[in-house]
């Protein structure tokens, strides 16, 4: 056998394993690097899902420790059962707004389609802050209400949401 014929069949036998093992590396590279983007796909869609299923309640201030405050996020005393809403978020929003709007001792602060802030005034003249938040993945309207000054309000925030929710419920 010539050297040339011998150097071409060598580079033949020693091509031939070399595009056999690319070929396999090829293609076992590419299964890893499907397996992995699904693996990643899912994981993702794991993780948002996750986050939207999560959806935690809207934040009320915390109660001070004073007996003057009643709020449907606090877990102690000063909890008061938040409003459960009674139809389309947007209409019992309309109508909070509404009752309270005809309160002579509630002033509307500021007020959009998820909040109501408002100023009550006592006929001594103080002032108690009353915030209302709209929870609408739990079908429920979160408030609180709470004293700007003193120590103790003798029940008058906690009777004055009550009312709220008895005209609320008529």
């Amino acid at each position: 056998m010539s050297s040339t014929k011998a150097a071409a069949c060598l580079s033949v036998i020693c091509r031939y394993p070399l595009t056999m093992a690319g070929t396999y590396l090829n293609h076992y590279a590419g299964t890893f690097f499907r397996a992995f983007q699904k693996l990643t796909t899912l994981t993702l869609v794991v993780l948002m899902a996750s986050t939207v299923m999560a959806v935690p309640e809207p934040p009320l201030p915390s109660c001070p420790a004073s007996p003057n405050c009643v709020s449907s996020q606090a877990t102690d005393s000063h909890f008061i059962a938040p409003l459960a809403l009674t139809g389309p978020p947007e209409a019992v929003m309309a109508r909070l707004k509404e009752i309270l709007g005809q309160r002579t001792d509630t002033k509307i602060i500021a007020a959009d389609s998820t909040t109501i802030r408002v100023e009550f005034r006592t006929f001594l003249g103080f002032v108690d802050d009353g915030l209302f938040i709209l929870d609408g993945p739990n079908s429920l309207i979160h408030w609180r209400s709470a004293a700007r000054t003193g120590y103790w309000d003798l029940g008058k925030n906690r009777r004055r949401l009550e009312e709220i929710r008895q005209q609320f419920q008529r």
